[in-house]
């Protein structure tokens, strides 16, 4: 994860910053339901 946010800066926009957002949280909830934290 972290080498995703120091590389992410260099070239943000909404969209690829949303798209970020979308598979992070997709990946927080799977890993929630399935008991990972």
């Amino acid at each position: 994860m972290a080498e995703h946010l120091t590389f992410a800066p260099k070239n943000i926009t909404k969209n690829s910053l949303s798209k970020f957002l979308r598979v992070f949280l997709f990946e927080k909830s799977v890993r929630i339901s399935s008991g990972f934290f």
